[in-house]
C-alpha cells in the first residue's frame, strides 16, 4: 500500500480504534496502514502514476475477517489481497476514476464489479473479462486484458464456499458473530461450517493469547493460504438498544427462522431495513441456489450493511 491508498482507506473506513483495527485485519496490516499515514500529507499534489502500478500488496493471509470493515470503494466494499488462486476472497476493480479492491460476493468477479459500479451510478459495458496479473483477480471498466495475460473463464472463478465461510463468520444473523459463543462452542461451530461447505483439510484452532470470555465472544478469522480458522476472543455481543439489533433479529426470526425464497428474502431485508439506518448504503446480493429448500442469510456490517442471500426462487419442502 502506498501513501494516496493510505488515506483513501482512511477516509472512507469507519471509526475505529488501533486495537479494533488490529483484532479484526491483524497488526501486520494496521503496521502498513500506520506506515502510509506517516509517510503522507493531506496538503500534497496525488501522484499520477497508476494505483494498480504501485500498490504493495498484502499477503491474503494478512487481510483474513476484513470483510466486516469498510476500508474503499463503495458504501460497504472492504479491501482485501490475492496470492494468486481459486480461493481470493478480493478483486480488483479498475477505472478512470478509481481502483478499488472489494470483497468477492458471489465468485464471479465480473458480477461482482459490475454491480459495484451500478451502485456507483457508473454505465457498464457488455463482454468485460477478468484476469490475474500474478497478484489479484482485476477486471477493467474499458474492458482491455494487459498483453501477455490470459483472461479468466468467464462466470464463477472464485471459491463459492470459502467466500461464504468468511461472510458467515462475521454474519450477525445466525452466524458467527450473531451469537456469543465461548471457546469451545466456538471451535465447534466453525468446525461444523467448515463440514456444511465441504471445505475439507481445514483446522480450526483457539489463540491463547486473546481467547474468548464471558465478555468477549468468541470471532473466527479465515486464512484461505494456509486453509486455518482460529478463533479469537472479540467483543460483547450488541447492546439490545442498539438499532442493528432489532434488524438482525427481524432476519433471524422471518428468514432464518422461516423457509422463503429468494424474492420473498431480499423483500423481507428491505422491509426491515426500511426507515432504519441499516438502510445506509446498504447493499443486498441475492445469489440463486437451486439445490437450498429455503433461503439462508449473511449479513455483515461494517460501515454499511452488506446483506447476501442464498437460496431457490420458489421454496422446496
Amino acid at each position: 500500500m502506498d501513501r494516496d491508498e493510505a488515506m483513501q482507506v482512511l477516509r472512507a473506513a469507519a471509526l475505529a480504534t488501533d486495537a479494533e483495527v488490529s483484532r479484526r485485519v491483524g497488526q501486520r496490516t494496521l503496521d502498513v496502514l500506520r506506515e502510509g499515514i506517516t509517510m503522507s500529507s493531506t496538503t500534497e499534489a496525488p501522484v499520477t502514476v497508476p494505483p494498480n502500478r504501485r500498490r504493495r500488496r498484502l499477503t491474503r493471509g494478512a487481510v483474513a475477517g476484513l470483510a466486516g470493515l469498510v476500508l474503499a470503494g463503495g458504501g460497504a466494499a472492504a479491501w482485501a489481497a490475492y496470492t494468486g488462486g481459486h480461493e481470493t476472497t478480493g478483486i480488483d476493480c479498475v477505472s478512470k476514476a478509481n481502483d478499488a479492491i472489494i470483497p468477492a460476493v458471489s465468485g464471479d468477479p465480473v458480477a461482482d464489479c459490475t454491480a459495484m459500479w451500478r451502485r456507483e451510478g457508473v454505465t457498464v459495458p457488455d463482454g468485460l473479462k477478468a484476469y490475474d496479473d500474478g497478484k489479484s483477480i482485476v477486471v477493467r471498466l474499458d474492458g482491455t486484458v494487459p498483453d501477455g495475460t490470459r483472461a479468466l473463464p468467464g462466470g464463477v472463478v472464485q471459491d463459492a464456499a470459502v467466500i461464504e465461510l468468511g461472510a458467515s463468520l462475521e454474519d450477525r444473523v445466525d452466524g458467527m458473530r450473531g451469537q456469543c459463543l465461548d471457546a469451545s462452542r466456538g471451535r465447534a461451530w466453525v468446525t461444523g461450517e467448515l463440514q456444511r461447505l465441504h471445505l475439507r483439510g481445514w483446522r480450526v484452532s483457539v489463540d491463547g493469547s486473546r481467547p474468548p470470555t464471558p465478555t468477549a465472544c468468541a470471532e473466527g478469522l479465515a486464512d484461505a493460504d494456509r486453509h486455518t480458522v482460529t478463533v479469537i476472543g472479540g467483543p460483547p455481543s450488541a447492546d439490545p438498544g442498539d438499532p442493528s439489533v432489532a434488524f438482525t433479529r427481524a432476519l433471524r426470526t422471518r428468514i432464518s427462522g422461516a423457509c422463503v425464497s429468494l424474492p420473498a428474502a431480499e423483500r423481507i431485508v428491505r422491509q426491515a431495513a426500511g426507515g432504519t439506518t441499516a438502510a445506509n448504503g446498504m447493499q443486498v446480493t441475492a445469489l440463486a441456489d437451486p439445490t437450498a429448500s429455503c433461503t439462508r442469510v449473511d449479513a455483515v456490517v461494517g460501515g454499511a450493511w452488506m446483506v447476501t442471500l442464498h437460496g431457490p426462487q420458489v421454496v422446496r419442502k
